[in-house]
C-alpha cells in the first residue's frame, strides 16, 4: 500500500512465463528504496452469470454514452448502482 510507481514506465510486466492463469505483474518501488514485483489476478467471472453482467453492464454504458454522459461518468454510476444493490 505505500509504495510508488517506477519511474519512467508503465510498471506493467507480462508473466505469462511464471504463472499460467492471468496474472498481470506491476513493478513498484518501495519506502524501503526496495523494488517489488506484485503479481495482480484476474478476478473477472469467467462463468456463465459473470458474461451476462458483463453484456448488460455493456449495454447500460451504450445507452448513457449516448445520452451525453462521459464514459468515465458513466461507469462510476453504474459501479456505485451495482455496489448500492449488492448492499
Amino acid at each position: 500500500m505505500e509504495t510508488t510507481p517506477v519511474s519512467g514506465t508503465s510498471g506493467l510486466s507480462d508473466i505469462s512465463w511464471y504463472r499460467e492463469n492471468s496474472v498481470v505483474g506491476v513493478w513498484r518501488n518501495c519506502a524501503c528504496t526496495s523494488t517489488m514485483l506484485v503479481l495482480c489476478s484476474d478476478r473477472r467471472d469467467i462463468s456463465e452469470v459473470g458474461r451476462a453482467r458483463r453484456e448488460r453492464f455493456g449495454v447500460r454504458m451504450k445507452v448513457l454514452c449516448e445520452n451525453g454522459v462521459n464514459s468515465c461518468d458513466a461507469r462510476a454510476m453504474l459501479l456505485n448502482l451495482q455496489k448500492e444493490s449488492q448492499s
